[in-house]
């Protein structure tokens, strides 16, 4: 079973040993995708601790899917008529001017962080298309 698992392993790592490029888009996705998901999770919880309400974190939540639902459908249409590299570069881009905004907001004890949240998926729809 271990060696099985090991045969495994090193099929599936391959690419990640063998092309440099590769282990930098993937160390840079590693680190991309931990820190949205931070970012969702810093963004409710200042929601929480500014308003106390479940009701504004529902809000929340809204502004961050729906966008990536309405877009989505459309990303591989875009992803195909536009370099996948510049793109990718430009979604990451966005979302670091984005960061900073709610940084901006969260710093300041700002209420109003849903337009900023609703704007990460924006740009992220078009994100996994272009990754392929």
């Amino acid at each position: 079973m271990t060696a099985a698992i090991l045969r495994f392993n090193k099929r599936t790592f391959l690419s990640l040993r063998r092309y440099r490029n590769y282990r930098l888009f993937f160390a840079g996705q590693v680190v991309s995708v931990t820190g949205t998901w931070m970012q969702n999770i810093a963004s409710a919880w200042l929601i929480v601790q500014l308003t106390h309400s479940s009701f504004q974190v529902g809000i929340l939540a809204l502004a961050q899917f729906l966008p990536f639902t309405l877009f989505g459908l459309f990303a591989g249409t875009i992803v195909d008529r536009i370099d996948a590299r510049r793109l990718v570069i430009g979604t990451q881009i966005v979302q670091m001017a984005i960061a900073s905004a709610l940084a901006s907001v969260a710093l300041r004890r700002g209420w109003c962080s849903s337009p900023p949240s609703a704007a990460v998926p924006c740009s992220c729809s078009t994100r996994p298309p272009g990754r392929r």
